[in-house]
């Protein structure tokens, strides 16, 4: 089968494992110490150099006022306030001024610093510094892009109509608002701050999930059969994390949870991203609610680059569809 389109920007192995950035893996990238903007600016123009230009970007623009919403409706007012922000042109000025909107939905909106800085610092509920913005700056890179998932699919469907870049970041939003797609960070937020109260509960837990057939947040990927390259490194943040505030139930849980979910599929089932990206934002005093939002603040500035390349192939994606439906019949 042929691919639906193609991409210079993010490429993925689910067979060995394997996400790059313009060619650069992404352990590299991490390892190396690569900002989120520099990476930004990697997509967008495929050099590592426009860093300090990215970070300038975006915080060019301030958000919209965003309206007080009830719980659980975070990502409708995001979409509320994106309306109304101003598509001037500057692609990263734009899609930063929506992910800093994330901020806005905090206890402390709108704090100083960089745009990781002061998303993170009107999210968390408990004080932060340099060593956990620079653990959530790594988290955002991770999260950058990843090839044709189906946020980013429906961003270029957008795109390739002609559509706003505001419309096209919406568009990829209303995608992640589904549980099987955005929400199983906050799924797995929820196991580890609520059902489950250490290590210790792992085992029994999982047997009761197993006797009533639920599954499990945080585990298997539909395209990695090998492990998700992405949870390793996240892994690694939040030991860290977790070992810097003295704050180790969350990560200690996890981990437990990971090495039953082992033994108990003969290792079949792997973590995938959200399940240490869950582990990281609880560790960082990030409220369940906002788990989702974060990764959007993260993802944004991918689909953005995924809008232009799109725009600029000129073609209206409108694949051709598969019919199962009843033969050929007359009146």
């Amino acid at each position: 089968m042929s691919p639906i389109l193609t991409t210079a920007l993010s490429f993925v192995d689910g067979e060995a494992g394997v996400l790059r950035l313009r060619g650069f893996s992404l352990e590299e990238l991490v390892q190396h110490g690569v900002s989120y903007a520099a990476a930004v600016g990697l997509l967008f123009t495929g050099s590592l150099s426009e860093g300090d230009d990215v970070a300038a970007r975006l915080l060019a623009l301030s958000p919209p006022p965003i309206d007080s919403r009830p719980s659980g409706q975070e990502a409708s007012a995001l979409r509320r306030a994106m309306a109304l922000i101003d598509d001037d042109g500057d692609a990263v000025a734009a899609a930063g001024v929506c992910g800093r909107l994330v901020g806005c939905l905090g206890a402390k909106p709108e704090q100083s610093g960089a745009y990781v800085e002061r998303i993170l610092r009107g999210v968390s509920t408990g004080a932060v510094d340099d060593d956990d913005v620079a653990a959530l700056d790594r988290c955002f890179l991770v999260h950058l892009d990843h090839a044709l998932n189906p946020g980013t699919l429906c961003c270029r469907v957008a795109a390739s109509t002609g559509a706003s870049l505001i419309a096209c970041l919406s568009a990829g939003l209303c995608a992640l608002e589904g549980p099987l797609h955005g929400g199983a960070s906050s799924a797995v937020g929820r196991v580890l701050e609520q059902e489950l109260q250490g290590p210790d509960d792992v085992d029994a837990w999982l047997a009761v999930q197993r006797a009533q057939r639920r599954r499990i947040p945080g585990f298997g990927h539909p395209i990695y059969r090998r492990g998700d390259p992405r949870a390793g490194l996240l892994c690694s943040l939040a030991q860290r994390a977790a070992d810097r505030r003295g704050q180790r139930r969350f990560v200690d849980t996890a981990t437990a949870l990971e090495t039953c979910m082992s033994a108990r599929s003969d290792g079949k089932l792997l973590p995938n991203v959200d399940l240490y990206a869950a582990c990281l934002y609880a560790t960082l005093d990030v409220p369940v609610a906002l788990h989702t939002p974060l990764f959007f603040a993260a993802r944004v500035l991918g689909w953005a680059a995924h809008a232009l390349e799109q725009r600029a192939g000129g073609r209206v994606i409108s694949p051709e569809a598969g019919y199962d439906g009843p033969p050929a019949r007359s009146f």
